[in-house]
């Protein structure tokens, strides 16, 4: 399999608008200074994104955070989808989080998730549809509250009309979860879903650490423990924080530097 390499950049200057812009006071004449209000705008703007990949810089700031080393559909690029109806502009992809030989041919494949970013622009008079659109998310998390195997986290979240930032991670000590954030300005809808398998890393040396003389787990130390190995290097907190600080706001800071553009 080819992986695509990404290169890196920093997060600092994403940063520092996100918190300029959640700082904002609404203008003179009383509308959203994220252009929230001006919903049909927005909607032009989001529609005219061919690549909406692209336009979110090929999600360089998840892949910086998450330490992404490809994408693992056999495309190596991500999935682009134009905004089409009540649908919105979608960036989405399977990532391979890490590859390590040092595990073996078999074992070395690595972390892989699911990632999907949109951007749900609406008409001014159908903030309805953005509403219907945080109730999915809604839902979606709901179905793992459900679900016995998996703990939820909320953080706090004021983004926007509506907001939910979630974290649900499995309870089988395999470190697979999910990150479940969107908010509503106005008519339009951001929404990130981060999917992340079990760490390959961890587990894999779980297993050796308990069956340290067979063969297959030749290339485990048993004076590291199985942390050592592991492929990611945050916490699903870290991760969530993340997204609720930095990517989301980052994602409005895209549309209105589109719209002032």
């Amino acid at each position: 399999m080819t992986v695509n390499k990404f290169g890196r950049t920093g997060l600092a200057a994403i940063g520092a608008a996100s918190l300029v812009l959640l700082s904002a006071c609404n203008s003179e004449d009383g509308s959203d200074s994220s252009g929230g209000s001006d919903g049909d705008s927005v909607r032009q703007v989001v529609k005219s994104w061919a690549d909406p990949c692209k336009t979110y810089d090929n999600l360089q700031p998840l892949v910086d955070f998450i330490d992404i080393d490809g994408i693992n559909d056999g495309s190596d690029a991500w999935e682009s989808s134009p905004i089409d109806g009540e649908l919105g502009a979608r960036c989405s992809g399977s990532p391979l989080i890490e590859h390590n030989e040092e595990l073996g041919p078999e074992r070395g494949y690595g972390a892989r998730g699911k990632f999907y970013v949109d951007v749900s622009a609406y008409e001014s008079d159908r903030t309805d549809l953005a509403e219907r659109d945080h109730e999915k998310l809604l839902d979606q998390i709901d179905n793992f509250r459900s679900d016995d195997n998996y703990t939820s986290t909320d953080l706090s979240s004021s983004l926007g009309d509506d907001s939910a930032v979630v974290i649900i991670e499995q309870d089988d000590d395999s470190r697979r979860g999910y990150v479940f954030a969107g908010f509503r300005d106005g008519p339009t809808y951001y929404k990130v879903t981060v999917e992340l398998d079990k760490d390959q890393g961890y587990t894999q040396a779980q297993t050796a650490a308990e069956y340290p003389d067979l063969p297959e787990y030749s290339w485990y130390d048993p004076n590291k423990s199985p942390e050592e190995y592991a492929y990611y290097d945050f916490t699903y907190d870290e991760l969530g924080t993340f997204v609720l600080e930095d990517y989301l706001p980052g994602l409005r800071d895209i549309v209105n530097e589109e719209m002032e553009s």
